[in-house]
């Protein structure tokens, strides 16, 4: 009995040293809900989103296509203001059916028409057809999303599956029976209750590793927790810009604070807060219609909501709060405030964000800093210790004038490092101070060239860094120097998500 119980404890920690402890797994469910949480019609799914971080597993999302709608028979209450499909499984496999369109082709959008075939008088969406519709849309505005991939389209590296599905909001009649199922242990009563009363894709975290909660044992030492914890919350940060509200917040609140009253629930809601309090003062609002009060009175509200953000990471916060005051002609506190931030880029910070698409093993530095603050709470060691790439959404209303053709892609990212020199340039040259200018223009090279390896350089963050020297040297009146930089990005960025191919035509 002793030896099972001693092999069963080693194979427990195998276990957190493979997919993570349940702590780790718990935080990392939050986090999904979170991103969930945020997008009205995004579900995430697959082994990520249930906590299990496993070598090779991609990142799986659900889209609910709102052009369309399901019912199980023309009985059910069918809403026509959308077009409206019928489930038909005569002669289908079963777990299988055909979608058979119920509303009138002929009012159907031209769009609508091109995923359906028709078979004698009926039409049926088309499976293959669907597929080659949503690829031929995503790869328009994101071109690495061009593979099909089963039931989903994949990305280049094949770290994302995207499944557009449709949606019925009936529990079907073929599904009744899972109801009543006889079950020993898992799933509880509440939570089928929860499924058959909100739908499968509304349930907020399942039970895949509910066993862990009755063991009890010491994970290893080598096991850092802490340090999972913010790799695994700077991985996410990385593959999803989250929009932010106030509705947004109110369900972030009741999610994450109200039903698990635990610690770990509270910081990561402080943390995608705190981060969407940063993008809130960057969306963009007619200013032609306000006067000098609103103006003014709007003012105060972005620095209001950009000091809320200051608490998500080292750097990103104070540098989004530069970029309002430079905005708004305050040089010398945009200066102060990026020398602050430029203070905090040391080698503890953890800015793995930049410099892969994988998790990279810690520096020492980077390893003892979070050892030293394994007791402290997560959103702590955030604040302290990471460091975001900076978001602006469409047409920000704080992203200086001198990038504003850098949205032509919707949502803008840059690295926090080369913003602040860029900035810090900006600054000086509206200050008239050209020798500041030129230690900040070759601050900006040296630093573009520290942080961006020669293998990422056509990412869109090194894209955007490099053009910051293009931009320079034509303010500068180097237009040689100009017209060469946006030249070599140009021939880089194929998708065109900088604005070099335009600069360049400008310069003729």
């Amino acid at each position: 009995m002793t030896a099972n119980r001693t092999e069963s404890l080693h194979l427990y920690d195998y276990l957190c040293w493979k997919i993570g402890s349940d702590k780790e797994v718990k935080g990392r469910r939050l986090n999904f809900i979170a991103i969930d949480t945020s997008f009205k019609y995004q579900i995430s799914s697959g082994s990520k989103s249930e906590g299990l971080d496993i070598k090779g597993s991609d990142i799986d999302l659900m889209f609910i296509n709102q052009n369309f709608k399901v019912y199980e028979s023309e009985r059910d209450n069918v809403q026509v203001q959308r077009a409206v499909l019928i489930m038909d499984i005569t002669d289908t496999h079963p777990c299988f059916t055909r979608l058979c369109l119920y509303t009138n082709y002929t009012r159907l959008h031209k769009d609508h028409r091109k995923v359906l075939e028709q078979h004698g008088m009926k039409y049926f969406l088309s499976n293959k057809l669907y597929k080659q519709n949503i690829s031929k849309s995503i790869t328009k505005a994101r071109p690495m999303f061009n593979k099909i991939h089963g039931p989903c389209i994949s990305d280049d590296d094949d770290e994302y599956d995207l499944a557009f599905c449709l949606k019925c909001d009936k529990w079907i009649s073929q599904a009744v029976p899972w109801i009543n199922r006889p079950r020993s242990s898992w799933l509880s009563p509440e939570i089928v209750n929860e499924i058959i009363m909100n739908g499968i894709q509304c349930l907020s975290a399942s039970e895949t590793l509910h066993d862990y909660t009755r063991c009890y044992i010491s994970i290893n030492k080598q096991l850092n927790i802490n340090t999972r914890l913010v790799q695994d919350v700077l991985q996410i940060s990385r593959n999803f810009h989250v929009p932010f509200d106030k509705r947004r917040s109110c369900i972030l609140l009741k999610c994450l604070r109200h039903p698990s009253k635990t610690d770990l629930s509270h910081d990561i809601f402080l943390y995608f807060m705190s981060a969407g309090h940063q993008v809130l003062p960057t969306i963009s609002h007619p200013r032609h219609t306000q006067n000098n009060k609103l103006q003014y009175d709007m003012y105060k509200y972005n620095i209001s909501y950009l000091l809320m953000g200051l608490h998500s990471d080292a750097v990103t916060g104070w540098l989004m709060l530069a970029s309002l005051f430079y905005v708004h002609k305050n040089y010398l506190i945009s200066l102060d405030l990026i020398d602050y931030a430029l203070s905090k880029f040391t080698d503890e910070k953890c800015d793995h964000l930049f410099s892969s698409k994988t998790r990279n093993i810690m520096t020492p530095k980077q390893q003892f800093a979070l050892d030293m603050m394994k007791k402290e709470k997560l959103i702590t060691t955030l604040k302290s210790l990471t460091i975001t790439n900076l978001q602006f959404a469409f047409k920000s209303q704080i992203l200086p004038k001198e990038l504003q053709q850098e949205d032509i892609k919707g949502n803008t990212s840059f690295h926090p490092l080369a913003f602040a020199h860029f900035l810090r340039f900006l600054c000086c040259y509206h200050l008239h101070d050209f020798i500041s200018c030129r230690d900040a223009m070759q601050d900006l090279s040296v630093s573009i060239k520290k942080i961006l390896p020669p293998k990422d350089f056509a990412s869109t963050l090194c894209l955007r860094s490099s053009l910051f020297v293009g931009i320079v040297a034509q303010m500068l009146g180097a237009t040689d120097s100009a017209r060469e930089y946006f030249n070599f990005i140009a021939q880089l960025d194929k998708a065109n998500y900088t604005s070099a191919s335009t600069r360049l035509r400008e310069l003729g």
